[in-house]
């Protein structure tokens, strides 16, 4: 990957394409980094560090609410803008 992407694109992509990850956390997240792996041609560190930077800014998140609560398993949620995040550190 030559420059990194803009994260409201990334993550707009991310949402239009990865409708819902796996509940697991890891496998969730494996295949988020697969998929952006594909769409920009990047290394899978490129592609975790992408992950972590859409995190950090509102874009992504691992709802595990529900583990808690039912022992059901949690979710990735990836949200097209961080407004959209109710839980966004802005």
């Amino acid at each position: 990957m030559h420059s990194p992407p803009a994260l409201p694109d990334v993550a707009r992509w991310l949402h239009r394409r990865v409708h819902q990850p796996p509940a697991d956390f890891e496998e969730g997240r494996r295949a988020l980094r697969s998929a952006l792996e594909s769409q920009l041609g990047c290394s899978a560190d490129e592609a975790e560090g992408l992950l972590d930077e859409l995190e950090r800014g509102g874009y992504l998140r691992y709802a595990a609410e529900g583990r808690s609560i039912g022992g059901t398993p949690g979710q990735w949620i990836v949200y097209p803008s961080p407004e959209n995040n109710a839980d966004a550190d802005e």
